[in-house]
């Protein structure tokens, strides 16, 4: 096992069930703390005394992703890619009579 994986690992558990059949359980380390370590340290969202929240591009990115206007955006100027269907899948349906990049 890769260093990195094994270091990802918080905590491993094994038992039994009545008929004697093993059920694992694992446990990896959680990651948002140091997600927001990391979007603190590049300035990334606020700090309680940082920007409002309006001048942080990054927040409105997310916000604007959350939405769904940068699909819609991307629908308009015809950015999105085909997507084949494929058996089991669900696929997101193109409004009737419109073609990408119209």
């Amino acid at each position: 096992m890769p260093g990195e994986v094994a270091a990802s690992i918080e905590s491993i558990e094994l038992r039994h069930d009545k008929d004697g059949n093993p059920i694992r359980k694992s446990k990896l380390h959680a990651k948002m703390p140091a997600i927001t370590k990391l979007g603190e340290h590049f300035n990334l969202w606020e700090k309680e005394d940082a920007q409002s929240q309006t001048n942080n591009f990054f927040a409105v990115f997310l916000e604007c992703v959350r939405t769904g206007e940068i699909e819609e955006e991307m629908k308009l100027r015809g950015l999105l890619p085909k997507v084949e269907a494929v058996e089991g899948e669900v696929v997101r349906e193109e409004q009737a009579g419109s073609e990408p990049g119209q």
